[in-house]
């Protein structure tokens, strides 16, 4: 699918690729390491892996002490699915962990990735209007034939 997108728009008006957990695991991670599209930025489960040091611990484990407000971002590289990435996380005020996974530009990593809600909003939006925009007009075009056949 990426590989149609891109072949299609180009790759040189993205700014980053933002994804939700429902894309996650070893096969599509390698496949964003192997073909660097843009930066990336997924985000992924509390319950997820990370390898730390010769240990796996699940992800709210590794960010089991931060509070609501600012991000955190972990220094070095952990490994997810086998992949070696930039891990930060930040404490929303419902106490759920929001935790994005990352190439590259680790400190932007949650900025980036918040653009994505206001996208897909927007995209709702469209296609809530669109839906009503298509109803209006097949509604009109009854209308009309009615008129036509009355006449």
């Amino acid at each position: 699918m990426c590989n149609q997108f891109l072949e299609r728009f180009g790759e040189r008006e993205i700014a980053c690729l933002t994804a939700d957990r429902e894309f996650v695991g070893n096969d599509w991670l390698g496949y964003l390491l192997k073909v660097p599209l843009r930066p990336f930025r997924i985000c992924i489960c509390e319950n997820h892996q990370l390898k730390q040091g010769g240990q796996n611990l699940k992800a709210k484990v590794v960010f089991q002490d931060l509070q609501p407000g600012p991000h955190k971002v972990l220094r070095q590289k952990r490994q997810l699915w086998g992949h070696w990435v930039y891990i930060t996380a930040l404490r929303l005020e419902d106490g759920s962990l929001l935790i994005v996974a990352t190439q590259s530009a680790p400190k932007s990593a949650i900025t980036d990735y918040a653009k994505r809600w206001g996208i897909e909003t927007l995209y709702q939006f469209f296609k809530v209007e669109l839906q009503m925009l298509q109803s209006w007009c097949g509604v009109q075009a009854i209308n009309m034939a009615g008129a036509y056949q009355l006449e």
